[in-house]
């Protein structure tokens, strides 16, 4: 047997559609409106009239918080889908270590980014 389910009604709920590459409909309710308006806020990006906007202004808020190299780190990693695990281990250096650098805790010296460029295939200056 199903258990009963109790439906919000239909005044009490918002539809959101994200377009994009394949249309999503989320349905909300009424009263988490708020909170989806002030996440969206926090993401919303200003447009400098040619539709290209700056790194340093999507990413603002978290190099406030981590740090340039932090997020550049943490970024490259999730982009070439690696672990922390599997990053310090091309580095040969400790998990604890990436951890720290993508937190702010940790300055990157210039063997060690060196090192993260040539695993990005980047130039060891980003890191710097």
């Amino acid at each position: 047997m199903s258990e009963h389910m109790r439906k919000l009604h239909t005044s009490d709920v918002i539809e959101v559609t994200v377009y994009g590459d394949l249309p999503t409909k989320f349905t909300i309710a009424r009263r988490n409106s708020s909170k989806l308006l002030t996440l969206l806020r926090s993401l919303q990006l200003h447009d400098y009239g040619d539709g290209v906007v700056s790194a340093d202004e999507v990413f603002k808020s978290l190099d406030k918080k981590y740090g340039k190299v932090g997020v550049t780190v943490r970024g490259l990693r999730m982009r070439d889908g690696l672990t922390q695990k599997e990053l310090a281990h091309k580095l040969n250096v400790y998990q604890v270590h990436i951890s720290q650098i993508e937190h702010g805790k940790r300055v990157v010296g210039k063997n060690l980014a060196q090192k993260l460029a040539e695993v990005f295939n980047t130039n060891y200056r980003l890191f710097l």
